[in-house]
């Protein structure tokens, strides 16, 4: 859903709207799409080889075969009936759930795109119906170029991120620390564990991280996952180094704390890389579970921008590394500043508007944007986040 909202804000920066936003799955399937998430959340802690081995067995899949329909066809009638009713110019997707009309229907929007939001090609995204492909990394152009998809509709965009995420502003006014509640002058360990704050092994990490470096602080960030905080908080409560040790729920200031830390612990999301990339901090991958993280892992790791490991102790081994070789941190942030794309939701914003409207970005906004208390007749653009 990130993903999208960020390009919602950047079309309607341009001037594009109105703009509606669709988990289609979750409209369309409330059940099922609910026993998905379980399942997906379940998959981390009880059977992580079972989600791999199905992500595995679908990779692979023909965008024609019956297999492939199957996985497409969850939404088909929610997804026409909202194409009969807002009439879009755009359909933009998010995730690779493609159940809209074929070519040639009258209820067909101008532009179908999909922006791929995972380092690993799946070939779920892999459709007829997709106009424009927007590919996360180079490589992954050039394996939508080898499954046969024309060139003029890949393009390497990144996968896009939220305004502040930008290694120019890398370390600059460490007083936004202070303000935080942050000492300035210590070294700052970043550890999220994704919007659910599922990352067993986490707190021991912390533990002996406090113990062993002194100069250290730590941000361990647990989402709305309310009562895994409130384990954190009385964990360490009552020991001499707890006041370096801060424990956040959800922060909206995520880019503020990417750009002051010196290295990031994280599961390895597409987005969460990118946002990583995009801002230059060096990465330690934790616990990657088989399926599109481990090989999300891969990518990163495979280009010198992360360290990826499974137990709390190679984690602390990998961060106490970073931490006590300046210049091997010096590189390590060199080369995700180098992977990074802090501008993709603006490229992806720029690039459909020019394919709906020959849009460049010199000219006054095409059209006026609701966000602005605008309002438009001329057509509509929907944005179909679908469970990004």
């Amino acid at each position: 859903m990130q993903a999208a909202k960020a390009i919602r804000a950047q079309l309607a920066e341009r001037g594009c709207g109105p703009i509606r936003m669709v988990d289609l799955m979750a409209e369309a399937h409330p059940l099922l799409d609910a026993l998905s998430r379980c399942f997906y959340r379940s998959s981390y802690r009880l059977f992580p080889g079972v989600y791999g081995w199905l992500y595995e067995r679908t990779r692979l899949a023909a965008p024609g075969s019956a297999l492939a329909a199957v996985l497409h066809a969850p939404g088909r009638r929610r997804l026409r009936q909202l194409l009969r009713e807002e009439r879009p110019d755009l359909v933009l997707h998010t995730f690779p759930l493609f159940p809209g009309p074929p070519a040639g229907s009258p209820d067909r929007p101008a532009l179908t795109a999909a922006i791929v939001t995972d380092y690993d090609l799946h070939r779920r995204w892999v459709h007829p119906g997709i106009d424009r492909y927007y590919a996360a990394s180079e490589e992954m152009k050039s394996e939508l170029l080898a499954e046969g998809v024309p060139e003029e509709r890949v393009c390497f965009a990144g996968i896009p991120v939220r305004p502040g995420f930008d290694a120019r502003r890398r370390g600059s006014d460490r007083s936004a620390l202070e303000r935080r509640g942050f000492d300035p002058e210590l070294p700052l360990v970043l550890l999220m564990g994704g919007g659910a704050g599922i990352l067993g092994g986490l707190l021991p990490a912390c533990g002996r991280l406090l113990a062993e470096r002194p100069q250290v602080q730590l941000a361990l960030v647990c989402g709305r996952n309310e009562a895994f905080a409130r384990d954190a908080r009385r964990r360490f409560a009552g020991r001499p180094d707890s006041g370096r040790l801060h424990v956040l729920g959800y922060v909206e200031e995520l880019p503020e704390l990417m750009l002051h830390a010196a290295c990031l612990v994280t599961k390895p999301g597409g987005l969460t890389i990118a946002e990583g990339l995009a801002a230059g901090v060096p990465l330690v991958l934790y616990r990657p579970v088989p399926g599109q993280e481990r090989r999300n892992a891969a990518y990163a790791a495979r280009l010198g921008a992360a360290a990826v490991v499974r137990t709390p102790d190679a984690l602390v081994e990998a961060v106490l590394k970073l931490l006590d070789d300046p210049e091997r941190l010096k590189e390590s942030a060199r080369r995700t500043g180098a992977l990074g794309r802090p501008d993709g939701a603006g490229r992806i914003a720029d690039d459909l508007l020019q394919r709906l409207e020959g849009y460049t970005g010199k000219e006054r906004p095409i059209r006026p944007s609701s966000v602005q208390g605008g309002t438009s007749d001329e057509g509509n653009t929907i944005a179909a986040a679908l469970r990004s």
